[in-house]
């Protein structure tokens, strides 16, 4: 059985170093601060450099957990920056969903105050990513996000938003046996 209290040691010449995830992140950031990255074959490259063994999806999950994104540099070049707001890094405890309403192809979601800039945020990210592909975008105040979904598709954008938090569509089915109640439906 391995021992509980085993210390990372240095990577040698050709060995290959198991870390966690949290660990291999904050390395991660410390070589995005640089201002040296350009690329996942780079980034990947200078991992195996430190014996740190990950596929390029790793890479790609971990950037986006640390809220790294590409832009040009000063000099123009391709590199890769951190989130100052470290949005990605935000606790979803942060964000608490009150309602979920709809009208049309735009779907508006409550939040506490100050939250939905972050949920907002996060929802454009996975947006980019094509993992909502029914939603367009999002416009956030201080406790409110509208969202912009693709005609007469609002069913499935919340199917897909529910996929990525739960408590989307437990509360849009709230509302929605309450307005068939109230005869509004």
């Amino acid at each position: 059985m391995p021992s509980q209290n085993k210390k990372i040691r240095p990577a040698t010449k050709g060995s290959i170093r198991e870390i966690g995830g949290a660990a291999r992140r904050a390395f991660i950031k410390e070589l995005i601060q640089s201002g040296k990255i350009h690329s996942h074959a780079q980034l990947e490259e200078l991992l195996k450099t430190e014996g740190i063994n990950v596929t390029q999806a790793t890479i790609s999950r971990d950037l986006e957990a640390i809220g790294a994104y590409r832009s040009r540099s000063e000099n123009s070049e391709l590199i890769y920056r951190l989130d100052s707001n470290n949005i990605a890094e935000k606790s979803d405890s942060a964000i608490s969903i009150k309602s979920v309403k709809n009208s049309a192809n735009i779907l508006l979601i409550t939040t506490n105050p100050g939250a939905a800039s972050i949920l907002a945020a996060q929802i454009d990210r996975k947006i980019m990513q094509n993992h909502l592909r029914h939603c367009l975008g999002t416009l956030a105040g201080d406790d409110t996000v509208m969202i912009l979904m693709e005609e007469n598709s609002i069913n499935k954008a919340v199917y897909e938003l529910s996929e990525v938090y739960p408590e989307i569509i437990q509360i849009y089915k709230v509302n929605d046996q309450s307005k068939k109640v109230r005869g509004r439906k």
